[in-house]
């Protein structure tokens, strides 16, 4: 689904390009300053649409993969653009230190008056073969119209949706984390490892993340009032959150992750070698998303539940996982026959 929404995404780059008269286009490149060349300019904003940030995401994945079809070679960057088949960008093969005199010079500048190449001045800058290349190019001439952008990855040029796929694919997959593959292999409800899936993205909506948007203006956390409201303090760090994993301290295995990151937490907790690590990652994943409903459930609806009636809800929604079998995790979780492993409620929220 990924890869496909990039393939989309660079769609709408090919439209930068290709259809400047568009009125979304047109609209956008004034918004975001592109610039009117060819080529548009995409840098990111600090405050931007999620229409721009995802163009941001797939043009560093596009950008790469056009290439130049030469007409008069007047809007031709010799040295930085694509022009060459197969080689790229020339300046990537340059033997030694390009002069900026030379560097800014368009194709159409290293054709003489007569119509033919004129670089005997840059034979010793490039290796032989790219020179080959050049002197069996097209040399551009004011007939052949205006350079035009093609496509890469087709044979023809023309952009295409699949061939884009093709491209996203290709690179995620080379680009892909593990922690993504564990998330997509885990056992359990469809819900719960979409919420791991936004967690490894960092995409919760705390507190910390609506101040950054502009929708919130303070960012502590409504469970502890800690001054920063973010993945790691719902999930981990906050009071609350010490106390329930204070009662899996034996089967969640202790690790200082202060050095580490959210994903690197996850990968360690999810991944599973043995029926052990399956039924530990099966609790974890559910202390986590138990946690951050309770957060919610606190937030929006002003209802506050003590920890130890969170550890007995995460319970019964593994033993309801586990195939209601109640010897399945035994020693694992703590049970409601087993009182002294519950901690003492410290909750600076309490339900109105």
């Amino acid at each position: 689904m990924r890869d496909m929404n990039i393939a989309f995404m660079m769609k709408n780059c090919w439209s930068l390009i290709n259809e400047p008269n568009k009125l979304w286009v047109r609209v956008i490149k004034a918004k975001y300053g592109c610039t009117n060349e060819i080529i548009p300019v995409v840098t990111k904003k600090s405050s931007m649409s999620n229409l721009w940030q995802g163009i941001c995401a797939a043009w560093d994945w596009f950008r790469p993969n056009i290439r130049w079809k030469v007409g008069n070679g007047r809007k031709l960057g010799f040295w930085i653009d694509n022009w060459l088949p197969g080689l790229g960008a020339i300046i990537n093969h340059a033997l030694v230190f390009i002069p900026p005199i030379e560097m800014s010079k368009c194709v159409h500048e290293y054709v003489s008056d007569q119509g033919e190449w004129e670089i005997d001045h840059i034979c010793e800058l490039v290796p032989s073969n790219v020179w080959q290349s050049i002197i069996s190019s097209i040399i551009p001439t004011d007939s052949a119209g205006a350079d035009s952008v093609l496509w890469g990855p087709a044979a023809d040029g023309v952009f295409s949706v699949l061939s884009a796929f093709e491209v996203s694919s290709q690179i995620s997959t080379l680009d892909r984390k593990p922690i993504f593959k564990v998330i997509w292999r885990w056992k359990g409800p469809e819900r719960t490892r979409a919420f791991l899936w936004r967690v490894a993205h960092e995409s919760l909506m705390t507190n910390s993340t609506r101040v950054h948007r502009g929708i919130a203006l303070e960012a502590n956390c409504p469970a502890c009032n800690h001054d920063n409201e973010d993945t790691w303090h719902v999930l981990l760090h906050c009071n609350f959150a010490q106390q329930v994993w204070s009662n899996f301290l034996a089967f969640v295995r202790a690790r200082d992750f202060s050095n580490s990151d959210i994903q690197t937490w996850l990968l360690h907790h999810l991944s599973r070698n043995h029926s052990t690590n399956e039924k530990r990652s099966t609790i974890f994943a559910t202390t986590i998303d138990c946690l951050w409903h309770r957060r919610n459930r606190l937030v929006f609806q002003n209802t506050a539940i003590s920890s130890e009636q969170l550890v007995v809800e995460i319970n019964a929604r593994v033993r309801v996982m586990s195939g209601n079998c109640g010897s399945a995790l035994e020693g694992f979780i703590p049970t409601m026959s087993n009182p002294s492993c519950f901690g003492p409620v410290h909750l600076s929220t309490t339900s109105s």
